[in-house]
């Protein structure tokens, strides 16, 4: 996998896919409820994500806050990128 397309997510230990939050969002004024702050990778749960919303330029996506929380061995977890000297 090694990408940080979510098309899924964690939330209560159950597994949803991108389509819930969309919704949310659609019958809520772009507000997706309990969701917010309680969403994770839908592999390892531990790193958490965020929502944004679609705009007129560009779909809506889920991505992770901080992708060093991805434990290690998760396909989400993106290798780091470093400089050559």
């Amino acid at each position: 996998m090694n990408n940080n397309n979510y098309e899924q997510f964690k939330f209560n230990d159950s597994i949803y896919n991108i389509e819930v939050l969309i919704n949310e969002a659609k019958n809520n004024n772009g507000n997706i409820g309990i969701y917010q702050d309680n969403i994770y990778c839908p592999e390892c749960g531990n790193a958490r994500l965020k929502f944004t919303n679609e705009t007129s330029k560009r779909k809506c996506f889920l991505s992770a806050i901080d992708s060093s929380e991805h434990i290690k061995g998760c396909n989400y977890l993106l290798p780091k990128i470093t400089k050559k000297r």
